[in-house]
């Protein structure tokens, strides 16, 4: 995105990115369990394609698990870093995160998967809906990203905290909680960009704290002595 020629780009790209391959998705699903009378994905692969789709449903599943395990320690890297200060070892935040998601699973974790994804749709389209209000309407750190982009760097320095945001961000997950008429992901996501808007418009969003970025230092040519 940052790289992105122009806004209209960027929301090209997660357009094509996102929603017709999840409809294909979807859709092929759909007609497979309907045509095999299940739904259950293994036994689909195996009536469908045999072992060898079981195979590759299995390596897949390895894959993205090891995507998502390097996400989330990264984030949680990143946090610590960030908003506490604190610098963690990557490799034992890695273990212990992988460590939790196995012994989660071993506690029958999936049993309360529907109730878990309840919560997602409504604390993640808040992100969404900061994030595009940001991007497309408020820029309140536009100047600064696009100086730094004509430089080629990342911009020096970033605030710690916008608590704003998190009251935002707490108020629209809650109002998509509560308020079960409509589609309640769509309505917290609505909610946070209209409260992001207003907490613009009267002022509210001051940051707390500085962080530095730290740059790697510059190599040297390998042409070069």
């Amino acid at each position: 995105f940052r790289f992105g020629l122009s806004a209209g780009v960027v929301a090209l790209a997660v357009f094509l990115g996102r929603v017709p391959a999840w409809l294909v998705y979807a859709f092929a699903g759909v007609l497979l369990a309907l045509a095999h009378g299940t739904a259950d994905i293994v036994e689909l692969m195996l009536l469908s394609a045999g072992w060898e789709a079981v195979v590759i449903l299995v390596a897949g599943v390895i894959v993205s698990s090891a995507t998502d395990l390097y996400g989330v320690g990264l984030a949680v890297l990143a946090f610590c870093d960030t908003a506490l200060q604190v610098r963690l070892p990557r490799q034992g935040v890695t273990v212990a995160c992988g460590a939790l998601g196995s012994g989660l699973a071993a506690m029958g974790v999936l049993a309360h998967f529907t109730g878990f994804l309840d919560v997602l749709a409504v604390a993640f389209p808040p992100v969404a809906g900061i994030a595009l209000c940001e991007y497309w309407l408020v820029r309140s750190f536009g100047a600064e990203l696009s100086k730094s982009r004509d430089a080629g760097v990342l911009p020096a320095s970033a605030p710690s905290w916008l608590p704003a945001t998190l009251v935002v961000w707490v108020s629209a997950s809650l109002l998509g909680w509560f308020v079960r008429a409509g589609i309640p992901c769509l309505q917290s996501l609505f909610c946070a960009a209209a409260l992001y808007c207003l907490a613009w418009r009267v002022g509210a969003l001051r940051p707390v704290g500085v962080t530095y970025t730290e740059t790697a230092p510059q190599q040297p040519d390998k042409g070069q002595p």
